[in-house]
């Protein structure tokens, strides 16, 4: 992610959190502000409301004392009672009514003189006023007025007809008041709110006249602010929102509980006051929405100007990082363009004296490179390098070459993947020089008969040494190893000494032959007169003479094989077709090998190349390989006789192969079955020099090369290479 963009995300993510928490916050502070204002004003209005009502009831009794304030009898009139409704007030009906219950005066002409029927609300204000109490009732139904009254009722206490006074009352003056008297005073308070008096019992006993079906019939005990000031006496007002089912939406509700004035204080009325709190709040709403808008367009400015000012700000950083992840990518040509004199332009200008530095050690480090790998390229010799965990760093081409991992493969392998050293007679892993070389600090070098696997299974005999790598301070950075495919050195090595031995073992032969073929031309012919002068029936005689006869024949071929490694053939090589000797050889193996019930097979290549060779020879070697073979499977089996063309060392030659499927040939006698008399055949069965002189034909008289592989249990094949002509 740019830089540019980084930044205009976090600005924009903070302006993104902060105007919507401060657009909240005052909203919140505004919302609170304004609820406490309302109910501050609706708390006062409640209260003068209450008071009013309290005063407007103080009124009546004090009225209703009025009415019943007159020392005679005498002067109750019907007229005077009249008079007094007139002044006092506002009165629905008014009743005189002496102990005994008969009804002195009254607004009502046609019940003066009767006796008064009292129902239980009229006998509780009766009762009290006898008892010398001024009386007025809880809001109830009136069975005189049949309207919603307040009933008031005092003692008349002035002088009898005797004109003595006297403490008790002889008569009881009765006020009904309708309710909707006093309820006008609910219709004066703010129209946008909603007005409900509230007794004891959470009863309903006022609403605006508009709402006066509601008086008596609902019940609003449940409201949170009423239960809250009901259920404790230490309170007189409450409020908080709420919403009651049939509301729409949620109300803000102030409660405020009668205080009472001067003695009128026992009724227990409280006084509701609602307001629906989405008209309360709604300034504040569409406030905050003003602010939120805003708020929005300055987020939208704000994230203008940031882009414009963060893409020039930034637009140097990012020019730099370009040129940056160019010259990372080894693109060494670019330069950070940028112009500005700030602190970035510093930057930038010494960002381009380090990569003219760099590119100048750059060029030096490559042009040493090349020169170690042109010199290692150059060297004969293979060499491998590593890091002291031994991980392969460096090979030249003569080492890909000897051990078949390329550099490629070789990069970053553990050594011991592609160098794989064994000892080449017990095959056991020897020692690896690089943990060696890292654990001595001093230069190493591998043990005879080492012999390195490579990549393809072939195994080599090389000559190694091991050293350090050293950096200026003596510290050890890795291993070098260098070593040489000693192999072909070796192989001639064998090759002399094998020509050297065979060359004495001529000229011993050679003296040894004529010395010993004298005797043994004596000895068997004296065998073979004695032998015809004898008679069939002579047995006695005759076994000892036929031995030696044939033990005399024996050696005499043995001489005749001695020779063959002392005296040359006297005939001169000529052009030879190794497919017909190879035919004309079958026709004197093929008895021998049907009687071991033995199969050959030959795969003759039809355009093969003639070759300058000593005819007798060649077929003597595909006689004794043969013989060999037909020894080698004493259950019988399969021979296959090839000729192909291969190459050595990049040259066409013509190979002869011989191969059988018999027992094969261990391992650790495989480097002696060429050697003069090594036979692994019992006593009397051979001589040891059949593979001898094979070896010895091949290589010394016809210049060529025989090589054995083998495997004990599957078989075995001789690979004969001679010169195409």
């Amino acid at each position: 992610m740019k830089f540019s963009t980084k930044l205009f995300l976090s600005v924009f993510i903070v302006a993104l959190v902060a105007i919507p928490a401060l657009v909240a916050g005052v909203f919140y502070s505004a919302k609170m502000l304004v609820e406490q204002n309302l109910v501050r004003n609706e708390l006062t209005t409640a209260r003068v409301t209450m008071d009013r009502i309290d005063r407007a009831l103080y009124k009546l009794k004090q009225d209703i004392l009025l009415v019943a304030d007159e020392e005679s009898t005498e002067r109750w009139t019907q007229e005077l009672l009249e008079r007094k409704m007139s002044f006092t007030g506002p009165w629905d009906f008014l009743r005189i009514i002496n102990k005994q219950g008969e009804i002195l005066a009254s607004t009502s002409h046609q019940e003066i003189g009767q006796q008064v029927f009292l129902n239980p609300e009229d006998k509780l204000a009766f009762e009290a006023a006898l008892r010398g109490e001024t009386y007025h009732s809880d809001f109830v139904v009136s069975s005189v007025t049949r309207k919603q009254t307040v009933i008031f009722s005092t003692p008349v206490s002035g002088n009898q007809d005797d004109g003595e006074k006297k403490d008790s009352a002889w008569a009881v003056a009765i006020g009904y008041c309708s309710w909707p008297a006093i309820l006008q005073l609910l219709d004066e308070v703010d129209p946008k709110t909603r007005v409900s008096l509230i007794n004891q019992e959470g009863v309903v006993i006022g609403k605006r006249s508009y709402e006066k079906d509601k008086i008596l019939t609902q019940n609003l005990i449940g409201v949170p602010v009423i239960k809250k000031v009901l259920n404790n006496p230490k309170i007189d007002s409450a409020h908080g929102t709420y919403r009651l089912s049939g509301d729409p939406g949620k109300m803000l509700g102030i409660f405020v509980l009668q205080r009472g004035f001067l003695n009128y204080k026992d009724n227990g009325w409280g006084l509701l006051i609602e307001i629906k709190a989405s008209e309360v709040f709604e300034p504040v709403t569409q406030m905050a929405r003003q602010i939120a808008f805003f708020s929005l367009l300055a987020i939208v400015l704000l994230a203008a100007i940031l882009g414009m000012v963060g893409k020039k700000l930034t637009r140097p950083i990012e020019e730099l990082t370009r040129t940056s992840q160019l010259i990372a990518k080894g693109d060494l040509t670019q330069i950070a363009k940028i112009t500005t004199k700030d602190e970035v332009g510093a930057m930038a200008e010494a960002f381009n004296l380090m990569v003219v530095y760099l590119t100048e050690r750059t060029e030096d480090l490559a042009n040493q490179k090349e020169r170690l790998m042109v010199t290692l390229r150059s060297i004969a010799d293979a060499v491998i390098t590593t890091d002291v965990a031994g991980h392969v760093t460096l090979i030249n081409q003569a080492a890909q070459e000897v051990t078949g991992w390329t550099q490629e493969e070789a990069m970053g392998r553990i050594l011991t993947d592609i160098f794989r050293i064994v000892h080449e007679e017990t095959h056991e892993p020897c020692e690896n020089p690089v943990d060696k070389v890292l654990r001595t600090g001093i230069v190493v070098g591998l043990a005879n008969h080492t012999v390195l696997v490579s990549k393809d299974g072939k195994e080599k005999i090389i000559t190694n040494s091991g050293a350090p790598i050293r950096d200026a301070k003596g510290r050890t950075m890795g291993v070098v190893l260098v070593f040489r495919d000693m192999t072909e050195h070796y192989q001639l090595e064998r090759m002399m000494f094998q020509s050297e031995k065979m060359a004495a073992l001529g000229q011993l032969a050679a003296g040894l032959a004529h010395e010993i073929n004298n005797p043994l031309t004596v000895i068997s012919g004296f065998a073979q007169s004695i032998l015809k002068r004898l008679s069939n029936e002579n047995e006695l005689m005759r076994m000892p003479l036929e031995n030696i006869e044939r033990e005399a024949l024996r050696c005499r071929q043995l001489v005749q094989d001695l020779l063959g490694f002392s005296r040359l053939d006297k005939t001169e090589r000529r052009l030879v077709d190794l497919n017909e000797v190879i035919t004309a050889s079958l026709s004197i193996l093929q008895v021998q090998a049907k009687a071991k019930e033995i199969e050959f097979e030959t795969k003759l290549q039809a355009d093969l190349p003639q070759v300058q060779a000593y005819r007798n020879q060649i077929q003597q070697v595909l006689i004794n390989l043969s013989n060999n073979a037909i020894d080698a499977m004493s259950s019988g089996g399969k021979i296959t006789l090839r000729t192909l063309i291969s190459k050595r060392n990049d040259k066409p030659i013509a190979e002869i192969q011989v191969e059988d499927n018999g027992d094969g040939i261990p391992e650790e006698i495989r480097s002696k079955i060429f050697e003069p008399f090594f036979t692994t055949k019992p006593a009397g069965k051979g001589t040891g020099l059949g593979l001898s002189l094979v070896h010895d034909i091949v290589t010394n008289k016809h210049g060529g090369e025989i090589l054995v592989e083998s495997q004990v249990g599957k078989g075995t094949l001789f690979r004969v290479f001679l010169p195409i002509s």
